[in-house]
């Protein structure tokens, strides 16, 4: 189910559908957007709030693919730690069936 929630960014307000957040998740990350073009702002100097947009989902675009990389290497040596993990214990379970 969709909830509609009212969020204020750089003092322009807007009504945002989403589904599995309440109000204050969708605060916290209207807060998180307002903090980065902030940030992008002062580094750029672009008062053009249309540029500013493309910069600062071009920021979170890139926080993302780094975490999704991330995760996938995390992910990876977990997986191959399972296997490790059972191919010990499988033979510990045969060494001790064997004596």
């Amino acid at each position: 189910m969709k909830d509609t929630y009212e969020i204020e960014i750089r003092k322009r307000r807007f009504m945002v559908e989403v589904e599995g957040m309440t109000h204050m998740e969708v605060n916290v990350l209207a807060k998180e957007v307002e903090n980065k073009m902030l940030a992008i702002e002062s580094k750029y100097g672009t008062p053009d709030t249309s540029r500013l947009a493309v910069l600062t989902a071009l920021e979170f675009a890139m926080e993302l693919s780094q975490l999704r990389e991330s995760f996938d290497i995390a992910k990876d040596a977990a997986e191959k730690k399972i296997i490790e993990l059972d191919y010990a214990l499988g033979s510990a379970v045969e060494s001790a069936a064997g004596r």
